[in-house]
Order: C-alpha cells, then structure tokens, then sequence
C-alpha cells in the first residue's frame, strides 16, 4: 500500500487549512457585501463632475469621471454612462464630484445660448451701468429706477446666463426669466435705469429643462 511521507502529509494539511480559510474568508466578505447592500443599496456605476459644470457649458469627455457608489442620488437618477451626457449643453450647474442626471442637461440636439431655455422662459438681456457684473450662473433680482419714484422690481430670482462688460462701466446681462416678465423688463429698460442685486441660489426661479 502506498504510504505518504510526513512532509507531503503536513504539505496537503496546509493546503487544506488554506482552501478552508480562502472560502470562509470568500464566504465572509459575500455576507458582508450582502448586509450593506440591504443597509446601504447595491454598488452601481454613477457619473460625477470632474470639476465645476457652469450654465451653458458643453459636456466634453474630459468633464466627467466615473464612480461606483451605494444608494441613490437625491437629484434623480445619475447617469451611468459618460457618453449619455457628452456633448450636451449644461442647463443647471454641477459642482465637482456631484452625480450628473439628465436634470442638469439641456435636450438633445439644443445648442448654443437657447439651449438652456425651458418651455414657459426667456432669454432676456439688458444694460446696467456701474453695478454688479454677475457671471453665468449666479441668481439675481432685477430693478428698474424711474425718476422721481423708488425703484421697483421687474424680475425676481432669475438666473444670468451670460455677462459681458461695455464701455464706460456699462454690463450687459443676460438672464433667464418667465415669460411674463419679459415685457415687463423691456418696458423698464427702455424708460428707466436698470440695477440688480445677487440673491441666494435657493432664491432661483426656474423650470427643470426637458430631458428628452
């Protein structure tokens, strides 16, 4: 009969308890990923800002990273694939690291400033002289000054969607504001002296963009 010598005996004992300890170790960690799914959710694929998305931007490749992460965004579901938001016009900002979902992505196939305009709002610009310059993005009430009477307020909470600066202190300023206050803001440009005064973003009035 055939006899195993004492080393080969001790070597297949220690492959033995190796095995024993792979698969319970194995067993371990499949239990442990169990519980924290049920406490946590299951691990998926969201895509996240690589760096700060501002109004209007188009989504480039190098914009976005991906992560695997528990639970589900509060936003809405993120997207999952990069390519879902490439090339797409940014209608409400991302902050870096945050998970990008088709809310904050204008329609597909909309391009340039329009893009980022919803059904029921305007794009609208108007020309202020020494006050604030607000960058894309910020959210700001409107003011229209008339000689002799207080100033008023033509629009509340809109958001700038571009700034440029004119000659002589002057800035032009474009926002995003709803369809009835677009001839309001007409009217108070062309007969008074326009003013505006940053606002909290909570303060933003507007409508999430069709992400179809």
């Amino acid at each position: 009969m055939f006899r195993r010598s004492p080393r080969s005996v001790l070597l297949w004992l220690a492959a033995a308890a190796t095995a024993i300890a792979t698969t319970a170790s194995v067993a371990g960690s499949m239990s442990s990923l169990r519980r924290q799914d049920q406490a946590f959710g299951r691990l998926h694929t969201v895509v996240v800002a690589a760096h700060d998305l501002q109004l209007g931007a188009t989504v480039q490749a190098s914009d976005l990273s991906v992560r695997r992460v528990r639970g589900e965004a509060g936003a809405g579901p993120p997207l999952a694939d990069p390519s879902d938001a490439v090339g797409r016009v940014i209608a409400v900002p991302v902050l870096r690291g945050a998970p990008v979902t088709h809310r904050h992505l204008a329609a597909r196939g909309r391009r340039g400033p329009g893009a980022v305009v919803p059904p029921g709002r305007r794009a609208m610009r108007f020309v202020t002289e020494g006050g604030l310059e607000p960058a894309p993005g910020d959210v700001v009430d409107v003011f229209v000054t008339i000689d002799p009477d207080p100033a008023v307020t033509v629009a509340a909470g809109v958001t700038v969607i571009g700034a440029d600066r004119l000659d002589a202190g002057r800035t032009g300023i474009t926002v995003l504001l709803r369809e009835e206050d677009a001839a309001r803001l007409a009217y108070a440009s062309a007969v008074g002296s326009l003013a505006v005064a940053l606002a909290p973003p909570e303060a933003a009035r507007t409508e999430a963009p069709d992400a179809s």
